[in-house]
């Protein structure tokens, strides 16, 4: 028997057993595709597509190239790659899939190679500040510390994942020097309607991808949990399956839950890190697309993720102490105007960057 039939027997069977949910509650469906869509509209796009494009101008005008040199040395001796700086400093400000995004690009302009792209998204595909400090902490749980805790959780225990794949992985020889021709690195002359078009168009295909997968992967962790309620499991299984589907809806959901008395403050915080730090099938499967034009392999990142996940969940438990969590607040109005006015001050702060660097461009080629 060929080694794919069983798989494809399994995935057949999940798809028959999601179209039979999907008919029999479908009042669960129209609620969650519309809360999701929602999502999208209110916040995801505000907050995703501008630093997309712009993270693909940084890229094709040499902005990514000027960092990555900069920070050759340090970034090499931490993580073993010569050349992918700018991927993770995207990642950490903007958020996923930007990180992905740049590490893709990067990839495909030979910057790095197909290897090292693996790695870099191991550890460099992280949510933005936005997310866990204002939506998670302020909204969800009334305490902005408490959400900007998860993301310095996150942040750090991702980079310290890089750090340990150094150490205990390192990549082969060879890879380390491909990323090291000269000419690939040296800033380029493009053209500005071309490189802005593209960009648009690329930025506007991820956005696409990202709102689908959200919308998918949240119907999937809704049609699941209304199936384990109904079976009467524990609360905490509903927030499990709510968050390795769609950090979002785990995140929602823990802060709900705690605010109903059905879990404690420390369990509460626990998903809710985990949500951020492993970011659910969604957000990998949003990175998985936009890296797909490169054919890099995804299981380290997957992998990565989980550990990410549980790591970033165990810290936050221990310090649920230190934090004073509220009922679960509204989570419309004032949260979208806080990300709306962080996303204006983010595309401010990248626009002031590209500029230096494309000053310090010039000067180069001088």
């Amino acid at each position: 028997m060929p080694k794919y039939v069983i798989p494809a027997a399994v995935y057949l069977s999940a798809c028959v057993l999601c179209s039979a949910a999907f008919l029999l509650i479908p009042d669960v469906v129209t609620s969650s595709v519309r809360s999701s869509l929602s999502l999208c509209a209110t916040s995801v796009i505000p907050a995703v597509f501008p630093f997309c494009v712009l993270s693909s101008l940084f890229v094709s005008f040499g902005g990514a190239d000027v960092v990555d040199r900069c920070l050759e040395r340090l970034f090499f001796s931490m993580f073993g790659i010569k050349r992918g700086a700018s991927a993770l400093i995207s990642g950490l400000i903007f958020g996923f899939p930007v990180g992905a995004k740049t590490a893709a690009e990067l990839c495909e302009r030979g910057s790095i190679s197909a290897v090292e792209c693996s790695r870099l998204i191991c550890f460099c595909c992280v949510a933005s500040p936005a997310f866990p400090v204002f939506t998670v902490g302020k909204i969800f749980f009334g305490s902005t510390s408490a959400g900007a805790f998860i993301w310095g959780a996150q942040a750090i225990i991702s980079i310290f994942i890089g750090m340990t794949l150094r150490v205990y992985a390192p990549l082969p020889k060879a890879s380390e020097h491909e990323s090291l021709n000269i000419t690939h690195c040296l800033p380029r002359r493009v053209s500005v309607s071309r490189a802005v078009t593209s960009a648009i168009t690329s930025a506007s295909g991820v956005m696409l991808a990202v709102c689908g997968a959200i919308t998918f992967f949240a119907l999937l962790g809704a049609v699941a949990s209304e199936c384990i309620t109904s079976a009467g499991f524990p609360a905490w299984v509903e927030l499990l399956i709510k968050s390795v589907f769609e950090f979002s809806s785990g995140t929602r959901a823990a802060a709900s839950v705690y605010a109903s008395g059905g879990v404690s403050a420390a369990t509460a915080l626990f998903f809710a890190g985990f949500s951020v730090g492993f970011s659910g099938l969604s957000v990998i499967f949003q990175n998985s697309a936009v890296i797909s034009t490169v054919q890099v392999p995804v299981t380290p990142h997957i992998i990565s993720k989980l550990i990410c996940g549980i790591l970033t969940g165990a810290v936050t438990a221990a310090a649920s102490g230190f934090f004073v969590l509220t009922a679960a607040a509204s989570t419309t109005g004032h949260g979208t105007n806080l990300l709306a006015a962080t996303s204006a001050v983010m595309i401010a702060v990248f626009t002031i960057v590209f500029i230096f660097k494309k000053i310090f461009i010039n000067e180069d080629k001088l």
